[in-house]
Parts: structure tokens; sequence; C-alpha cells
């Protein structure tokens, strides 16, 4: 296995991201890596279309308090991993967006949660898409198991 030293980690702010960017700082400790921590918006076409003064400012105010989150993120993933931690944040389909950074950024390995709550075989998880799609490994946390640890 090469080293993994540019790590990307989507994160929607979930705790199943959160164990997922807990297992990205592991492995940029172990590796000596830096981390990036992806936030992809998926605006719907009704929220592309608000145009109202109280409609900019509730999307303002939202916006503000997922930067402040991923920056409380981006703080305890440098914390576990000692490692360069960066943020980034993209707008679109999650899985083509996720694909889409780690491409052109040049990832060597995408870690990222799992919610397990998709029939797979009508729709498909961001995380399956991902995985079918990415330019590099992708480590998949499981969400839907429990935590071995509280054992």
């Amino acid at each position: 296995m090469s080293a993994w030293k540019k790590i990307c980690c989507p994160v929607d702010l979930s705790p199943v991201s959160r164990a997922a960017m807990e297992q990205a700082a592991e492995l940029a400790w172990r590796h000596g890596g830096a981390i990036t921590l992806l936030y992809v918006d998926a605006l719907s076409v009704s929220d592309a279309g608000v145009r109202s003064l109280a409609g900019r400012d509730v999307a303002a105010m939202a916006a503000l308090e997922r930067d402040r989150e991923l920056e409380t993120w981006r703080h305890a993933a440098a914390e576990m991993s000692t490692a360069p931690v960066g943020c980034a944040i993209a707008v679109g389909d999650p899985a083509a967006e996720i694909v889409r950074f780690a491409r052109a950024g040049r990832h060597d390995v995408i870690v990222m949660g799992t919610h397990g709550r998709t029939d797979h075989a009508t729709m498909g998880s961001v995380a399956q898409r991902v995985v079918l799609d990415a330019p590099c490994p992708v480590l998949v946390v499981n969400g839907s198991q429990p935590d071995a640890r509280a054992e």
C-alpha cells in the first residue's frame, strides 16, 4: 500500500461523518499526511430559486453556522492527527462533487461515512457512487454499525 499523504474527507456534519473524520485523522497521523474536509452543499432547485431578502438572510445565517461548525471540526481533526487540515466547500451533487474534488486535488484516498439507510438496488448511496467513480481508494465508515469500542 502506498502512503496516503493527501486525504479527502467529505463531511456532512453528522455523527457518521464525524466517525469518518476520526478515521481520516488516524490515517493522517500514521502516514504523515494532510486532510481536507470537504462539505458539499447540495442545493435543490427550490433552494436556488430563493430571491427574497428573508430567504437570503436565512441562507447567509445557515452558511455562517456551517462555516463555524466546519472550523470546529477542522480544529478537532488537526488535534487528533497533528497534521495540516484544510476545509473546502463545493455546491452540487454530493457524489459528483466529491469525485471531482478528489480528482482535481490528486488525493490519495477518500475517507467517508455512509448512513447505510439506502436501498442500493433502486437508488444507491452517495458512498456507493463515490466508490464506483473515485480516482483513488475509498475507505467507507459504516454508520449503521454500533461502535465496536463501546462493547
